[in-house]
């Protein structure tokens, strides 16, 4: 999720995948170092459906009904969107298991499906 005004921060990242791995960052200060991340899920190369909550005490991730991450704290205050991003990583993207190798397939493709958003109106 990504500040309508297209001020960072904040930022939730429902899912990003370093080195094939599941993460889940919860960005919220004036620098990279203010965010809080949560390790873990399911094998991201594989279909899942992913579930965002975010209210003014609580954000939550779910993989497939499963809470995989959660936050109580530093809630967006913010009109936030849905955003997509694709990244091709350098040699100095170690973080993300740098660039593409020989191992790399030559089509690599992500697919979306489905993305609904919901107001929340105050109301539980």
């Amino acid at each position: 999720m990504w500040p309508a005004t297209d001020k960072w921060p904040p930022e939730i990242d429902i899912l990003e995948t370093p080195k094939g791995e599941a993460m889940h960052v919860l960005h919220f200060g004036s620098s990279s170092a203010d965010a809080s991340v949560i390790m873990g899920g399911p094998d991201p190369s594989q279909w899942h459906r992913y579930k965002l909550t975010w209210l003014p005490d609580l954000v939550q991730v779910e993989t497939d009904g499963q809470v995989v991450a959660s936050w109580n704290y530093a809630s967006p205050n913010v009109p936030m969107g849905f955003g997509a991003m694709g990244f091709v990583g350098t040699a100095g993207d170690g973080w993300m298991g740098g660039a593409p190798d020989g191992t790399t397939p030559p089509v690599v493709t992500a697919h979306l499906d489905n993305v609904v958003m919901s107001q929340w109106n105050g109301i539980a």
